[in-house]
């Protein structure tokens, strides 16, 4: 028997995590390591819960910038390009 994937995330966690990453632009500026990541995962978690039309600019947006931070093979980058579904 198959169990459904897990979202580690719960729905009701998403208002913070956005609030967190406006914090981080503020703190740290849009372009900074910390900032991307934290973009990726509300990016992520809003895929996951369905919220496309609102995951997809973050999504582009992390992918792009961490391409140019971090380099295109980084884990970051790489599962802000690929997130996986709930």
């Amino acid at each position: 028997m198959q169990t459904p994937p897990i979202c580690p995330i719960e729905r009701n966690e998403l208002p913070s995590m956005l609030s967190t990453l406006c914090c981080y632009e503020n703190l740290f500026g849009p372009y900074h390591l910390q900032t991307l990541q934290a973009m990726a995962e509300v990016g992520v978690a809003l895929w996951q819960h369905g919220e496309f039309a609102y995951a997809q600019p973050l999504l582009e947006r992390a992918a792009r910038d961490l391409g140019r931070c971090v380099g295109h093979g980084h884990e970051s980058r790489v599962g802000s390009v690929a997130p996986s579904s709930c």
